[in-house]
């Protein structure tokens, strides 16, 4: 049984270990049990007098806790997984092997659309990811050259990124729909109405 001293900070530290679960679960009632298994696990694991407790026993018991939590929803991620045998059992399903998936839109990008695109970039974007993409410079010498932090290097890359791919959607859409036009025609009929 742990002595009065060592209750008192355990006590101390439920309403902060409370809100803190909270925040991690959204739910009160996982929240609660999530505090009591901790406080059981400190109790356990602590020794009778409380010397075995660190200095920082709020810092400790967070830890605990979030570790606890992860262990959980690992646990219950491993339960949730789907069974796809259950889908032969579903009326109505059909045959998925034979349908045709279109490809990716990744797929006909080229090296030469993604340098087509890269002048649309305002140069602060396009400078960190050609240093990085096609000269293949880490973050930290992209950061010398360019007098940055390693940070805004990374920042600006993972910009450059999400600017690319709007660019290059709208000419894979541009490409696609041009592609279709010109298959109706070679058919012989006009995708424009006049």
């Amino acid at each position: 049984m742990a002595n009065d001293a060592t209750s008192v900070a355990l006590i101390a530290e439920y309403r902060p270990l409370l809100e803190y679960a909270k925040r991690l679960t959204r739910n009160g009632s996982e929240a609660h049990d999530l505090v009591h298994a901790t406080l059981v696990r400190a109790l356990w694991e602590g020794s009778e007098d409380g010397s075995d407790f660190p200095e920082n026993v709020g810092a400790w018991l967070r830890t605990v806790l979030f570790r606890l939590f992860v262990d959980e929803r690992r646990r219950s991620s491993k339960e949730r997984s789907f069974d796809l045998s259950l889908l032969d059992q579903i009326e109505g399903i059909q045959d998925t092997e034979n349908i045709e998936e279109p490809p990716p839109s990744w797929s006909c990008v080229s090296i030469e659309d993604v340098r087509q695109a890269l002048p649309l970039l305002p140069r602060r974007f396009r400078e960190p990811y050609v240093l990085f993409a096609f000269q293949q410079l880490s973050y930290k010498d992209i950061a010398i050259r360019l007098e940055l932090s390693v940070a805004t290097v990374g920042t600006r890359i993972a910009r450059a990124r999400s600017k690319l791919r709007l660019l290059l959607r709208a000419a894979y859409v541009e490409k696609r729909e041009l592609g279709g036009a010109a298959a109706d025609s070679a058919r012989g009929s006009s995708s424009e109405r006049f």
